[in-house]
């Protein structure tokens, strides 16, 4: 066996424990990742409701009594 055969023989083989190694699943720490920012998600739209709920319900109290008011000052001024 000449040097160029032994050195394609080698450079074979190397390919083939590459292309062996990889695969297309998920390795544990992308697991962990894509889970995480799962959590992440979640925790933060949680988050997010409770803080526009009592805003939202602060805006409808105060639009109410804008209302009110406007109906109030319509009737004084029916008088």
């Amino acid at each position: 066996m000449n040097k160029s055969t032994a050195a394609i023989l080698m450079l074979l083989f190397a390919a083939f424990m590459l292309t062996g190694c990889s695969s297309d699943e998920e390795s544990i720490t992308e697991k962990a990742a894509s889970k995480i920012d799962e959590i992440n998600t979640r925790n933060a739209d949680a988050m997010v409701k409770k803080i526009k709920t009592p805003i939202d319900k602060a805006r409808l109290t105060r639009d109410l009594g804008d209302q009110r008011l406007k109906e109030m000052e319509k009737a004084l001024a029916e008088q």
